[in-house]
C-alpha cells in the first residue's frame, strides 16, 4: 500500500473521514490534528 497511501493522502485533505480509515502510512504525508 506505498503507492495507494499516497492517493489515500491527497484525498485525505478533500475527504478526512478516509484519512481516518487509512491513516497508516499518510502521517508521515499529513499529521492528524
Amino acid at each position: 500500500m506505498c503507492y495507494h497511501s499516497h492517493v489515500q493522502g491527497i484525498n485525505a485533505l478533500l475527504i478526512k473521514k478516509l484519512y481516518i480509515v487509512s491513516s497508516t502510512a499518510d502521517q508521515y504525508y499529513y499529521p492528524v490534528i
